[in-house]
């Protein structure tokens, strides 16, 4: 009986599901134009996406995350097909042309490799090699008698081009969103762009918590390391990082307020944003002893969970569990890589938070889009297990959960669990 009713959960939400997956995920596609020894055009289509990014980089053996496409790639227009072109590549070389998508909740990634052709050769340079060779002859004696004269004006440019002054910019960055840096960071990290696309700066804020931008101000070379950032400009001609610089942050909800200073020899960079920022925590801290909430508020109806639902995303395959008390004033959310996913029920056993990388197995709960609600206030999933057991249509669930900021949740949970 329990295996039948398991299969009929299972029809009914792949035909439920189907219909919102394809509304919710976004999709990204590459068709590949022309390739030559030097450059590669392509049409890129996005789909069900707030912002998209392409990049084009040299294969490696690790592909690129969607989230390093947003910070190092250009952006482009979801939602339809666009024209691109990468240039200046080295000739017979593998490269890889990778689109993301993204939308509030996930995002869609798509990449195709491909070699650049040899180097194209001019065929009249051999036919004219030994008309070359009579000219260098009779050339060579007047182009002896010059170059005195051409080393000293070359001396000339080299002494101007010491004297070259950095380019000063003044930009108003239109867009900004979070984006993660490599597993071995930590800290804050904020990808802003101009309004055309032409400039990008990475600001890491390396003493923060993760993902969780605060108002103050920040410099390179701080002595507190909560106070020290990290700063790149990307520009049409390259990546430039900044010797010096300084931020400051200022915050009305989830409205932010940059004032940007950056200092290289190469540019001088004075920015600032006003909006929101994609992917920060945007959930402020109640000051403590509210007096609007009764105690019973306080106590055991934010410790103690007695609803859950559950559902499977059929594409990435995982299982989306919401555990949260009678107000959802205490709520956890967690992406769970259950064992046996065709199943129609989350199978017993023990799930960790796996808290680095974009690759997830069985028995791996997702520490990114995971979270943990308490006090008004919502984190990332730093580390934890969740100890599940069914008995019939009951679930026991422990809860051990530490969040980013370092807050210990445990409790458990027992009940049935709505499937959507």
């Amino acid at each position: 009986m329990r295996e039948l009713f398991a299969i009929i959960i299972a029809l009914m939400l792949m035909c439920c599901n189907r219909q919102s997956v394809e509304q919710a995920l976004p999709t990204a596609t590459i068709d590949i134009v022309t390739i030559d020894d030097n450059a590669v055009e392509a049409t890129v289509s996005t789909a069900n996406a707030e912002i998209a990014a392409w990049i084009c980089e040299e294969l490696r053996s690790a592909p690129p995350t969607a989230t390093h496409i947003l910070s190092k790639g250009h952006d482009i227009e979801p939602n339809g097909n666009v024209a691109i072109r990468a240039e200046e590549l080295s000739p017979n070389t593998e490269y890889i042309l990778a689109v993301a998508a993204f939308n509030d909740t996930t995002s869609g990634l798509a990449i195709v490799e491909f070699t650049t052709l040899d180097a194209q050769h001019d065929e009249t340079d051999s036919s004219d090699n030994s008309g070359n060779e009579r000219e260098e002859t009779e050339e060579s004696e007047e182009s002896e008698n010059d170059k005195d004269d051409k080393d000293d004006d070359n001396q000339d440019d080299s002494d101007k081009d010491d004297d070259v002054e950095a380019e000063v910019l003044d930009l108003a960055f239109a867009y900004a969103s979070t984006f993660k840096g490599s597993e071995t960071s930590s800290g804050c990290n904020i990808a802003l762009k101009d309004k055309d696309m032409s400039y990008s700066l990475a600001v890491s804020f390396t003493g923060l918590p993760y993902n969780r931008l605060i108002a103050g101000s920040y410099r390179i070379g701080a002595e507190q390391v909560e106070s020290n950032i990290a700063m790149t400009l990307s520009t049409p001609t390259g990546d430039i990082v900044a010797s010096s610089g300084e931020v400051t942050v200022q915050r009305d909800h989830e409205q932010y307020t940059l004032n940007i200073e950056f200092c290289s020899e190469r540019v001088l960079l004075s920015g600032r944003y006003c909006g929101a920022i994609a992917g920060l925590n945007i959930y402020d801290d109640e000051p403590e002893g509210d007096e609007s909430g009764s105690e019973e508020d306080n106590k055991e109806s934010d410790t103690t969970l007695t609803h859950g639902t559950i559902h499977k995303e059929l594409v990435s395959r995982y299982w989306e569990l919401t555990l949260s008390n009678d107000d959802k004033s205490t709520m956890l959310y967690a992406e769970i890589y259950g064992y046996d996913i065709d199943l129609g029920y989350l199978v017993p056993g023990k799930y960790s938070v796996k808290s680095s990388g974009v690759d997830f197995a069985e028995g791996d709960i997702d520490y990114y889009y995971s979270k943990l609600t308490m006090d008004k206030r919502s984190e990332q999933l730093r580390s934890g297990i969740l100890d599940v057991a069914l008995n019939g249509d009951t679930y026991t669930i422990k809860i051990d959960i530490t969040d980013a900021a370092g807050r210990k949740f445990e409790s458990t949970f027992e009940g049935e669990i709505v499937v959507k």
